[in-house]
């Protein structure tokens, strides 16, 4: 029996209309430029957009890890956004000026200090001195629970904006910031961190304090090994929405605030590394990626709770200005801090599909690391990781695995998991494997799915046990292997999602994505028609042996390659077992790494740098070699 949904006959004729102009336009250019070859060279070249790879790869080549793409002749000059960041960072504090503390005092006084702290930030930026005195005061008179939170994000304000404050905040703010016993704990990775940087920079400022000397000590002993843990393994707390943002802030306060050149130059390297783990999955505004803390499963920036997501918007843009949560990016918006320009670019350049790998974890679950892959289209993006072997550690806000287009409407997310409560978490239970427009997954538990209930889903089809998609720029489709039945539509912070749910307890499930441009039509439906066709008669699903007591599975996906999974064994691809001991610490089309030791960054001729022995960064500006 076959599902049908359908949006109105104008949304999905606007829709379709602009797609198919894109694709009519990329054809043309295409045509014009002589790259209608679908097939690979074997000799490299560098390009103008810095990397290096086979020189006949054409727009709809997927350039994978160690390959750097080839943009001389086959694609459009790339355009950054027309807005700049100091657009965005006016358009930010403009905004946090005139608004009120995020949170509620009396309902919520821990969340209100930590949301007001940031907008005393935007006052003082925006001229309204007498408003950020007032919110200073307020703050550090009645800091109720903020502890850690304050202690970072207070001593930053309190640095950049003490000249204009009166004695009796800057005596309430050294009360409050000196008061704790200790400043390298906490009961998180970025709790420790916020401790140690507000620790840091109070014995700086403070150095008559009794335990000035004993802090510092203390405190640049851990900053020091996080920022080394960062270049040898990455974050614990990996590439949160929430969270992430404080690792940010607590690196980007040393380096704008700390007087010994060694704490601020290690602390500009542990920055940018934070930076670099975003950009490369930086998607016109949303932030794809597995990660070891969220509570919500989308990574949409209008809608849903995303603190890091305007820290990304201003460094690399987007649409519309994000959901300000807290307000958590304004150190972002008033530090003078720079990202560099090869950075920026790798963040916003998306007119080739690519492959970004990178490694998180320092051994934090068990005897494995997470290993992430992310498979970057021009309007969409699939992301997974390889969490070991069935032992995790802690897993309560783990997000495993999704697929996140770019839309209009809200909530473009699509995942599948077996979640530790509700849509939070994923559990032991669950392992996955993607290869670039592919993925499957195997489950010895039950399994919950979910898809947007919006305009983001344009066309929505069942047939033949597949659900298909049409999300605007991409399609979808699913299969889950012992079938699955739905349930009721859920509410998440104000975007409804469907749901279904299998009950088997050994499942598997397979994705295959296209971009829409690859089965262009005359209307939404004829193009999912045509894929579905497409993923019913070219591809491949062995699903034999999906109910032994580790479950696998096998599938030939569209390009032929073929992926395959056996719960806590193995994972290839076309054969050939993916070795994740060796995974880099970052590797994409513009980097390469080895952990502890470096990290190179190439865009056309910008090329920049990272010694981690001795924590230099060098710029070069070299020619690329004509192709």
């Amino acid at each position: 029996m076959s599902r049908l949904r359908r949006l109105s006959p104008r949304y999905a004729r606007l829709r379709w209309s602009g797609w198919r102009l894109i694709t009519f336009v990329l054809v043309a250019v295409l045509v014009i430029k002589g790259c209608a070859s679908e097939s690979l060279s074997s000799n490299s070249a560098t390009s103008e957009s810095g990397a290096i790879a086979p020189s006949a790869m054409t727009s709809s080549t997927i350039a994978t890890s160690t390959e750097f793409l080839n943009s001389s002749g086959d694609l459009p000059d790339f355009l950054p956004p027309a807005d700049t960041f100091d657009d965005r960072a006016r358009q930010l504090i403009e905004y946090h000026a005139t608004h009120p503390p995020n949170r509620d005092r009396t309902s919520d006084p821990t969340g209100y200090v930590k949301s007001g702290v940031y907008t005393a930030m935007a006052l003082y930026a925006s001229g309204d001195i007498d408003g950020g005195n007032r919110m200073a005061d307020d703050l550090f008179s009645n800091p109720h629970s903020a502890s850690m939170f304050l202690v970072m994000a207070g001593m930053d304000l309190y640095m950049r904006y003490k000249d204009v404050m009166p004695e009796e905040i800057h005596a309430k703010a050294r009360r409050f910031i000196t008061s704790f016993d200790d400043y390298t704990g906490g009961t998180t990775e970025n709790h420790g961190i916020m401790f140690a940087t507000g620790g840091y920079l109070a014995a700086q400022e403070w150095p008559d304090w009794e335990r000035a000397d004993q802090v510092r000590d203390q405190t640049r002993s851990h900053l020091y090994d996080f920022v080394e843990n960062v270049s040898l393994h990455g974050v614990v707390e990996h590439d949160s929405p929430i969270y992430h943002v404080f690792f940010i802030n607590s690196l980007l306060s040393l380096h704008d605030h700390a007087t010994d050149p060694e704490m601020q130059q290690r602390a500009k390297v542990g920055l940018e590394l934070l930076l670099t783990s975003m950009a490369p999955e930086w998607l016109h505004g949303y932030w794809p990626t597995a990660t070891l803390r969220t509570v919500s499963f989308t990574h949409d920036p209008n809608r849903l709770i995303s603190l890091t997501g305007p820290v990304g918007w201003l460094y690399w843009g987007g649409s519309d200005m994000p959901v300000p949560e807290d307000g958590c990016a304004i150190m972002s918006a008033v530090s003078d801090y720079r990202i560099p320009e090869v950075l920026r670019y790798i963040g916003q350049d998306r007119r080739r599909p690519y492959v970004h790998r990178e490694t998180h974890g320092q051994r934090f679950n068990r005897d494995d690391k997470y290993r992430k892959s992310t498979y970057m289209d021009r309007q969409y993006a699939l992301y997974n990781q390889f969490d070991g072997y069935g032992d995790l550690a802690w897993h309560d806000q783990l997000q495993r695995m999704g697929v996140v287009w770019v839309s209009d409407a809200p909530g473009a997310t699509f995942v599948v998991k077996n979640p530790v409560e509700g849509v939070r978490g994923d559990t032991r239970h669950g392992q996955v494997l993607l290869h670039q427009r592919a993925m499957i997954g195997v489950y010895e538990s039950t399994m919950t799915g979910f898809l947007p209930d919006t305009a983001a889903v344009v066309e929505q089809v069942e047939d033949d046990g597949w659900l298909f998609i049409h999300g605007g720029p991409m399609l979808l489709a699913f299969k889950s292997v012992q079938g699955y039945d739905w349930q009721e539509t859920i509410d998440l912070y104000g975007t409804p999602f469907a749901s279904f749910h299998s009950d088997a307890d050994r499942n598997g499930f397979v994705i295959q994505t296209a971009p829409v441009e690859d089965f262009a039509g005359e209307s939404p439906r004829q193009e999912l028609d045509a894929f579905a066709e497409a993923v019913k008669t070219r591809t491949v699903i062995d699903d034999s042996r999906v109910d032994q007591s580790r479950p696998a599975l096998t599938f030939t996906a569209l390009s032929g390659d073929v992926l395959a999974l056996e719960f806590n064994r193995d994972r290839s691809i076309n054969g050939e077992v993916v070795d994740y001991s060796t995974w880099p610490l970052f590797e994409n089309p513009w980097m390469t790494s080895e952990a502890g030791e470096w990290l190179e960054m190439r865009y056309g001729d910008l090329m920049r740098n990272y010694n981690f022995q001795d924590w230099t960064i060098t710029d070069t500006t070299a020619s690329a070699p004509a192709s």
